[in-house]
């Protein structure tokens, strides 16, 4: 009987005794998680928080830049600026000269001015 007593419960005390290899402690998990995400976070929060100061150093120094080189601009060498003239006076012209008309004749030829406005002949006869 004793065999029997020690074949039934050592089974079972061999199986009691003996922790799982694959137990897993929940809250060390939860807590390994949640660290995870939290480094994520931070790390992503840094990451948009260096690119919005770099931005505004970089709008900062150009800024600075543009406003010494305002500054800096030597106009002492440069003439100044000259006033606007007065309007000018109006001749009036003498009727003496008689008008005459511009071309003694015009004729066309093709859509083209046929005679020479400076001199008398006609500019298609010539060639």
């Amino acid at each position: 009987m004793k065999k029997v007593v020690f074949g039934i419960w050592f089974p079972i005390l061999l199986l009691l005794g003996c922790e799982s290899s694959t137990k897993i402690d929940i809250d060390q998990v939860i807590e390994e998680k949640v660290q995870e995400r939290l480094d994520t976070y931070r790390r992503v929060k840094n990451e948009s928080c260096l690119e919005a100061a770099l931005l505004e150093a970089g709008r900062l120094a150009d800024s600075i830049i543009l406003e010494r080189a305002r500054f800096l601009r030597d106009t002492s060498m440069r003439p100044y600026r000259p006033f606007r003239p007065g309007d000018p006076v109006l001749q009036e012209l003498s009727d003496s000269l008689p008008l005459r008309p511009l071309f003694d004749s015009i004729y066309f030829a093709n859509d083209t001015l046929a005679i020479d406005s400076l001199a008398t002949q006609d500019s298609l006869e010539q060639h």
